[in-house]
């Protein structure tokens, strides 16, 4: 959406304030259609000053603005205080984010740490794809993914193949980079995605790669491997698969590739005898509080598989878990366990626990059951704004229900 034309006095202290500052704009009703127009690329914070999650994300929005300097203006909103803003932008939850590239605007969708909203921001601000002129240039970049957990998205083929994929690549930018080669070469025409730790799945055929819906099929489908690591940057793509449930494998920092590189093989081949459950592996120490609050696991490598719709507010998802080293971290006893427990013959973890909680307790240093839901917002990128009201009288609101509360990196590493 165009913002109407602005006053040049304003147009030019906002352009000044760019310029000569990494700063963090302040915007009101007044101000946020000038600022759009005087900055072709800005993200907004829309943010409540009472809320447990805008205040975890103002450091790193801040250094964020200093990394983007002069290429991209980060800006604020006091949701709390304009309303008429809120509204108009739909905000139902602090903190919410928003892109704003020549005018028109997307959320925000990456995670709440610096690098990661640089990132971001960087892979939204420019072309959609990008052209590499030859193929060593292509491996040095596909070097660059390995441990990150991103996807990257390879084209190489005719002129014709790179507008198609520039095409997908603009309305599914948030679904990792997208890299074009050209090779004139019949037979080397493929469109391929790089995921995981060393998977790459492929589509090939004239007719395929000439057909724009084959294409964005195929990529949304393939962008997330059958057992991945899961971080705040790919959480919400197997959240919105997760309707049935989803399927955890907690694993202990000090030991996290050597368990990754055991347990890969055998957790392929479960996720593809139960493709309706997502299967992903996360980092114990990474994700401290997601681990004890939502997971419970006491030992490591631990699969928690909860079953219930995890993105349902009014569901709380059953949970079971087993300790898979040995025997039991086999594709046919992990295969096996996932039947019984489909077919209702294991019992559901007891959540609320006493004894649960204090052997979670003993494992993370003492910390009690109100502790723990006294931390529980931090595992949380967005708290919900009280319905009727636009700022609340006294406490934070707002707490994920069980089992789906986005991730939060743990401050006490």
């Amino acid at each position: 959406m165009m913002a109407g034309l602005p006053s040049l006095i304003h147009i030019i202290v906002l352009a000044s304030a760019i310029g000569t500052a990494a700063e963090v704009l302040t915007l009101d009703t007044q101000t946020m259609g000038e600022a759009i127009f005087a900055n072709p690329l800005m993200l907004v914070n829309f943010y409540a000053p009472w809320c447990g999650h805008s205040k975890q994300l103002e450091p790193e929005f801040e250094k964020a603005a200093e990394h983007l300097r002069g290429r991209v203006t980060l800006a604020k909103v006091d949701a709390t205080m304009e309303v008429e803003l809120t509204q108009q932008y739909r905000v139902d939850g602090y903190p919410a984010v928003f892109f704003f590239k020549n005018g028109e605007y997307e959320e925000y969708t990456g995670a709440r740490q610096n690098a990661s909203i640089v990132r971001w921001v960087e892979e939204h601000s420019g072309p959609a794809i990008t052209v590499l002129a030859s193929e060593e240039e292509l491996q040095k970049t596909l070097v660059q993914r390995v441990g990150t957990g991103s996807s990257y998205f390879v084209a190489r083929g005719t002129k014709a193949l790179q507008e198609l994929f520039r095409q997908v690549a603009e309305m599914n930018r948030a679904l990792g980079l997208f890299l074009f080669v050209e090779n004139l070469a019949a037979d080397s025409h493929v469109v391929q995605v790089h995921r995981g730790i060393d998977e790459v799945v492929e589509l090939r055929g004239e007719a395929e790669l000439a057909d724009q819906a084959r294409v964005t099929q195929f990529l949304q489908k393939e962008f997330l491997p059958p057992f991945g690591e899961i971080t705040e940057d790919n959480y919400a793509a197997y959240l919105a698969r997760s309707s049935l449930g989803l399927l955890w494998v907690c694993i202990r920092d000090e030991t996290f590739e050597e368990d990754t590189s055991r347990l890969i093989g055998p957790f392929r081949e479960v996720a593809a005898n139960f493709p309706q459950l997502p299967m992903v592996y996360i980092n114990a120490r990474t994700y401290k509080e997601h681990i004890q609050d939502e997971l419970g696991c006491v030992e490591f490598p631990t699969a928690v598989l909860q079953l219930g719709n995890l993105s349902a507010e009014d569901v709380e998802p059953d949970r079971y878990r087993m300790v898979v080293t040995g025997e039991a971290s086999t594709a046919a006893s992990l295969s096996a366990w996932i039947t019984e427990v489909l077919a209702g013959r294991v019992q559901a973890d007891e959540l609320d626990d006493p004894q649960l909680w204090d052997e979670e307790g003993d494992e993370w240093g003492g910390e009690s059951p109100a502790e723990a839901a006294s931390e529980a917002a931090s595992t949380g990128h967005r708290e919900a704004a009280p319905a009727g009201e636009a700022v609340p009288s006294g406490e934070e609101q707002g707490t994920a229900p069980r089992g789906t509360a986005d991730m939060g990196r743990s401050e006490e590493l």
